[in-house]
Parts: C-alpha cells; structure tokens; sequence
C-alpha cells in the first residue's frame, strides 16, 4: 500500500484511513497486526524529502 513516506499525500491519507477502519471500526485486530508494512508515521516532506536526500548522496559521490 502507499504508506510510506515518498507516497503522495492524499494515497497516505487513504491508506492510513483504511487501516484504522479495519483496525478500529471493523474490530479486525489481528488483520491490522499482519499489516506490518503499513506506515503511520508524518511524512512531513513525503517524496520531497526522498528527492533531496537522493540529490545529497549523489552530489557525495565522486565524479
């Protein structure tokens, strides 16, 4: 799913919905416990801070 951090914005806000729903709402817990992949962290920059610490490591690196 689109939880990660580089993840647009809007997918995040989704995703992150529907997680709650099942963990929540629908009272499948254990469902919500095998979705280990799911991020619920703030992804303040999202895909912005991805393309600036990728323009980092590569400015880093020898010519």
């Amino acid at each position: 799913m689109r939880s990660q951090p580089q993840g647009h914005e809007d997918y995040r806000r989704v995703v992150t919905a529907m997680y709650r729903q099942i963990a929540e709402v629908a009272g499948h817990s254990a469902v919500a416990a095998m979705m280990s992949h799911i991020d619920l962290s703030e992804g303040v920059l999202g895909r912005l801070g991805a393309e600036k610490a990728t323009m980092a490591r590569r400015s880093a690196e020898p010519a």
